[in-house]
């Protein structure tokens, strides 16, 4: 008879506890698997989870059109803005009239 290649060379499969079942085995293993995904699942949810700002992309509370000629003037001389604290946007305060 004839061994079975994973076999060969001396590679063994791992041995079950004495006293477990099958049963008991696939169970743990099955346990293990659900409780594997169900991590992974929470996990990639969390990354797709849109920030406040990005929800609301029509109204932003930045002054675009500030921003916009800031970075526009910058590109011009060769230099890049970082935005620590972007100008907020001036409220209409008629507006609601």
């Amino acid at each position: 008879m004839r061994a079975h290649p994973v076999c060969q060379g001396g590679a063994k499969l791992p041995a079950r506890q004495p006293g477990t079942s099958i049963t008991e085995v696939l169970t743990m293993n099955t346990k293990r698997l659900v409780a594997i995904t169900a991590g992974l699942l929470l996990v990639s949810g969390c990354a797709s989870m849109k920030s406040p700002i990005e929800k609301d992309r029509g109204m932003s509370p930045y002054d675009a059109e500030y921003v916009g000629a800031v970075n526009a003037t910058a590109r011009e001389r060769g230099t890049h803005v970082i935005w620590i604290n972007p100008p907020r946007a001036k409220v209409d305060e008629n507006a609601g009239e």
